[in-house]
């Protein structure tokens, strides 16, 4: 990339920043730094024990570095200044308060038949039916001018990860490989969500960490992902094993941190059909009866996958099927 279509880059980065970060909380970066150092090794810890890989052994060791930086992806960006109305933004972002404004207006508007009637409604919201219906047709005018469904489509068409992404190195010709977390990115993402900026920066850390050790955790016999295979896999399987795993350890951290998983869940609806892939898996194993080997289907399938390069969805599926009937032998 030359040296204009690098400054074209920032200058769109930085057009996006300014239309949102005005609704963020000030403090959304440290927020999202301190929780990276908080939860990195215990998420690590977790998928080591859940896929039966170590980025360490005997003979080497590869450390894979978080770092929380500024910015998105470029098709976030694009996404964004698609829609450069900060007010539309504004909206946006509050969308999970309009949906709750809504839904509190419309019972309102239903029973103030019988509100009206009651002799402790305090006097001041006596006859205010017209107001609240009002005040409905705002709440309704206001969503639908903001073009949010607009917005989401534009984000579930990205085939990318949005709060960050892992860099596999590709044999360190591009450095070793290494995560980022986009902190804009989650308080964006975190805001239309209605989730913590902490839950969903963990979601964010379990997501890229599960690529980082699908791809370079070594197996009890010191194998690895080649970067061939792991690049040239289907999204499906990629992501699907991402999100899988993404899934599992929210699910093991409820205890400590319960809005983890509600924060991936949250996420869902924004992501594209390959972030839904692993739901498949699922539905497979449980058809064969084997829902409760779910976990353990998936870490051998994911093991002898590996073995043989890139994987495209449908041998992944069958792979997994093959699997399901080993173990169940």
């Amino acid at each position: 990339m030359d040296f204009f279509d690098e400054n074209e880059r920032n200058k769109d980065h930085w057009m996006a920043a300014e239309l949102i970060l005005p609704f963020f909380p000030d403090d959304t970066r440290d927020r999202v730094t301190i929780t990276v150092q908080q939860y990195n090794n215990i998420v690590r810890d977790k998928l080591r024990k859940e896929m039966g890989l170590r980025l360490a052994d005997k003979e080497s060791r590869i450390s894979v570095p978080v770092r929380v930086v500024d910015g998105f992806t470029n098709e976030v960006v694009d996404v964004i200044n698609k829609f450069a109305d900060q007010i539309r933004w504004l909206l946006i972002g509050a969308k999970e308060k309009l949906a709750g404004a809504k839904e509190g207006l419309e019972f309102l508007v239903e029973h103030w038949w019988q509100l009206e009637k009651w002799d402790r409604l305090p006097r001041e919201a006596r006859n205010s039916v017209s107001a609240l219906e009002t005040s409905l047709n705002v709440v309704n005018v206001l969503s639908k001018i903001s073009e949010m469904d607009q917005v989401f489509d534009g984000v579930k068409q990205i085939q990318k990860d949005i709060l960050g992404a892992y860099f596999p190195g590709v044999g360190y010709r591009f450095g070793p490989p290494r995560i980022e977390i986009y902190w804009m990115a989650i308080g964006l993402f975190a805001r239309v969500a209605g989730v913590s900026i902490e839950d969903l920066t963990v979601a964010a850390l379990v997501h890229e960490l599960g690529h980082a050790y699908s791809h370079v955790g070594r197996d009890i016999d010191g194998r690895v992902w080649e970067d061939s295979g792991f690049i040239g896999s289907d999204l499906e399987v990629v992501e699907g094993l991402a999100q899988f795993y993404t899934e599992e350890i929210a699910e093991e951290l409820r205890p400590r941190a319960p809005g983890v998983l509600l924060a991936y869940e949250a996420l869902l609806p924004f992501l594209a059909p390959p972030y839904h892939a692993h739901k498949r898996w699922k539905e497979v194993l449980a058809e064969r009866g084997v829902a409760n080997r779910c976990k353990e289907t998936v870490r051998y399938t994911l093991i002898r996958a590996r073995q043989r390069g890139a994987i495209k969805n449908k041998e992944w599926e069958e792979l997994l099927v093959q699997t399901c009937q080993t173990l169940r032998t």
